[in-house]
């Protein structure tokens, strides 16, 4: 169904979007409230129905779409209407109230579309594996701009029922724009609270050794299993995982540890959360290692700390707390603005914040708690990528281990390789240049190494890929890595030039210019993220989702460093 162009008229089999326009007509008839498809409680556990969902609404995108279009141009006709003086007193005030269920029913639908557009794989602009519909493509299809899908996804329950009240209070008519200022007076208000905690740091370096009886675990938030490439070595065995995304994370998953017993899809769903706890404790498992979803809360990400993802922290300790009497360890990784972010279902908790929450739960369980915000950078591996990490134990204290003398710089970690242009293959395994726009490599090639583009003199400065300028103005963006440092955290879009510093150092040129015009390729992502050079890449994934999990990976190094430390 094309979603842009169905008419208003067109009549549809679909008993849910039959059913949404039938409510809408109810609505305004005055028989049902507009507020009757939200749930009362808007922090459901996630493994119920997303909040300001109830039948009412469609449930797929396009129905959607087709839903919000009509209702947002009656919504137009109706506001217009008011503006008529020739309207009666009695007549003004039917039609106001039209107009503000017309309103109510916008919002209604732009969260549940909030909701579903934030379960969406990020792609970057490329197209899924098989053949599916990249996020970008479906944004368009719902006829929004990048800006506008963004601000959608920063609806939730809570700000959109404030401003519903706040509008029937003043006699307006609720808005998006409305909603969102309720939204940022909650995030700069209520969200962000301190949390202080003590580090305790070993004084001396273990003896690496491998454990006569092997330590069985499970993993939680399991990617593609990166992590936990080292652990091995050490006879600590993933014997249960679980991973949602089923069709390519779980696949790499199994290929690489095919001993493992895999829960694929959402953990939070009943059948899988007991599923979990029975294989826990069938293979006798005594660790719990997971790292939940980072986007909700890091710098870069929307900072929505009431979105399904950021509220993942209560099933992860309620799976904890499930198989309490059989396990004895446990670590969780995130960026450290996890620790402070306070999402609303903690209001009247007597917690200030996740941190605080974790740490206070995990202790009621009998474990001894230990956090610190460490550097991957710290501990063997040439990528600068800070995450906060918890560790507990019945044990005793998980000590964190102390840090190497000297970091890793990119030219010790890449500098061998030899140099290739955009769109290149060396003819080594997997050192292939992504491609790039001949407009954006040719600015490259006159922007010095650890420099950014932004500050490179006129013509050289950032340009689109049709070669007109940009109008973006982050220096982070077109910026060459610098040799003498370790790698700057890889990100998930690395093979973009408006990637987080995600061009390669480059070497100069007798012309004046700089060579390797480019993002680093697969092997030095590899590479900088402490794997080895001969990591067995499942020869079925793309190039994107290549990039992808070793973007969201828990560094290897780090992890093995941290298990080392197990009382």
């Amino acid at each position: 169904m094309d979603i842009l162009n169905t008419k208003s008229n067109e009549t549809t089999t679909d008993t849910a979007l039959a059913t949404a326009l039938k409510h809408r007509k109810e609505v305004l008839n005055g028989t049902t409230s507009a507020n009757d498809n939200f749930e009362n409680n808007p922090a459901l556990p996630a493994n119920h129905n997303e909040p300001g969902h109830k039948p009412q609404l469609p449930r797929t995108l396009e129905e959607l779409a087709i839903f919000k279009r009509e209702t947002e141009n009656d919504l137009k006709n109706a506001q217009k209407a008011l503006k008529n003086n020739v309207l009666d007193s009695k007549a003004y005030q039917l039609l106001k109230a039209k107009t503000y269920a017309y309103a109510c029913l916008v919002l209604d639908a732009e969260l549940r579309i909030a909701y579903i557009l934030k379960k969406l794989p990020k792609a970057q602009g490329r197209r899924n594996p098989n053949g599916k519909k990249t996020k970008a493509e479906y944004i368009r299809e719902l006829g929004l701009t990048t800006k506008q899908a963004r601000l959608i996804e920063m609806l939730d329950f809570d700000c959109i029922n404030r401003a519903k009240i706040a509008a029937k209070e003043r006699g307006e008519i609720p808005s998006r724009s409305m909603a969102l200022t309720f939204k940022r007076e909650t995030i700069n208000k209520i969200s962000i609270k301190p949390f202080k905690f003590n580090s305790v740091f070993a004084t001396v370096a273990p003896t690496p050794t491998k454990r006569d009886e092997p330590l069985y675990y499970t993993q939680l938030f399991a990617n593609a299993g990166i992590g936990e490439y080292y652990l091995h070595e050490q006879n600590v065995i993933n014997a249960v995982a679980s991973e949602l995304l089923v069709e390519d994370r779980v696949k790499w998953y199994k290929e690489l540890y095919s001993h493992c017993e895999m829960v694929g899809g959402d953990f939070t769903e009943t059948a899988n959360f007991n599923e979990l706890i029975r294989l826990h404790k069938e293979k006798g498992c005594k660790m719990i290692l997971a790292s939940p979803p980072c986007q909700p809360f890091s710098k870069a990400g929307k900072k929505d700390y009431n979105c399904p993802e950021a509220l993942l922290f209560r099933p992860m300790i309620e799976l904890v707390k499930a198989v309490n009497d059989v396990n004895e360890h446990v670590m969780i990784e995130n960026v450290p603005e996890m620790l402070t972010a306070c999402p609303l279902i903690l209001n009247g908790t007597g917690y200030n914040n996740i941190g605080e929450y974790i740490k206070g739960k995990l202790e009621a369980m009998g474990y001894t708690v230990n956090v610190a915000i460490l550097n991957a950078a710290d501990y063997g591996t040439c990528q600068s990528r800070e995450r906060v990490i918890i560790t507990a134990s019945k044990k005793g204290i998980w000590k964190f281990p102390i840090k190497d003398d000297r970091r890793i710089m990119l030219w010790e970690c890449i500098g061998d390789l030899p140099s290739i242009e955009a769109g290149e293959n060396s003819g080594i395994k997997y050192h292939v240049a992504p491609p790039m726009a001949p407009a954006q490599a040719d600015i490259l090639r006159h922007t010095p190494t650890g420099q950014s583009a932004q500050n490179n003199p006129l013509p050289w400065k950032p340009v689109g890929i049709d070669g007109n300028p940009t109008t973006a103005r982050f220096k982070s963006c077109f910026h060459r890595k610098s040799w003498d440092e370790p790698c700057n955290t890889i990100t998930m879009n690395s093979d973009s030039v408006s990637g987080h510093r995600s061009i390669h150092p480059g070497r100069p040129l007798s012309d004046g210019t700089y060579s390797d015009a480019r993002c680093l390729s697969v092997l030095e992502l590899l590479l900088v993220t402490g794997l080895p050079d001969d990591y067995a890449i499942p020869t079925w994934a793309p190039d994107s989702l290549i990039r992808d999990v070793i973007g969201e990976c828990f560094l290897p190094k780090l992890v093995s460093r941290l298990i080392e430390m197990i009382p």
